[in-house]
């Protein structure tokens, strides 16, 4: 076996085995909200930016890298099955500590990063309970950014389920059938399923995915 090879493949077990899994919760029970999964009511296209605060991520000098795996939601007792089509998820960096109402000026100068996509995603969550999306592509945390968490749907059935907000200053936007996004003075009820990666520098698990790329 080539020797780059083998060095890798040591390098994923060491970072799997040293990965721990840990649910951060941002937000709490505040406000029932229909977006962004409101299928009904005349509403058949939604985009929703949600911002994450670094300090809520919870980086430390031990465990300086955060792969992040999963998005929650938690539903609330206004909940039917249903399905939203072209839907997708996407996760930045952002240096903004406020959004705005442009989606894209949001990413600053980092690039989103797709972690989930599919053509028709069925929902039926049980009331007041969480409900997620466990992620097709990992997202890699650099450690000190605030973070957007975007959902996007276009098309669905009719379902819908309400989730929760509570207040926090320009921390999410949405829109709906492609009009003018609006800014809003809260952020989504959540949770973050997240793997520390300990004793491994950004800028060494970089080139580590480099050489696998």
């Amino acid at each position: 076996m080539n020797r780059v090879v083998r060095a890798l493949l040591v390098a994923s077990v060491v970072l799997a085995a040293s990965a721990g899994a840990v649910l951060v919760t941002v937000g709490s029970q505040g406000r029932e909200v229909a977006y962004p999964f409101r299928g009904n009511a005349g509403v058949n296209a939604v985009r929703c930016q949600d911002l994450v605060l670094a300090s809520e991520l919870r980086p430390t000098k031990a465990n300086p890298v955060i792969e992040i795996v999963q998005w929650e939601w938690f539903a609330s007792t206004t909940t039917t099955e249903g399905f939203f089509h072209n839907f997708s998820i996407k996760v930045c960096h952002t240096d903004r500590t406020a959004l705005t109402a442009d989606f894209n000026d949001n990413y600053g100068s980092f690039t989103p990063v797709t972690v989930y996509t599919l053509a028709s995603q069925y929902l039926k969550p049980d009331p007041n309970d969480w409900f997620g999306i466990p992620f097709l592509t990992q997202f890699y945390y650099n450690g000190y950014s605030n973070v957007i968490f975007e959902v996007e749907w276009n098309g669905d059935t009719g379902g819908y389920t309400h989730t929760y907000w509570s207040a926090a200053p320009a921390r999410c936007v949405y829109n709906y059938n492609g009009g003018t996004p609006a800014v809003h003075d809260y952020v989504h009820y959540m949770r973050i399923t997240i793997h520390y990666i300990p004793g491994v520098a950004p800028t060494s698990l970089g080139r580590v995915k480099a050489l696998y790329s």
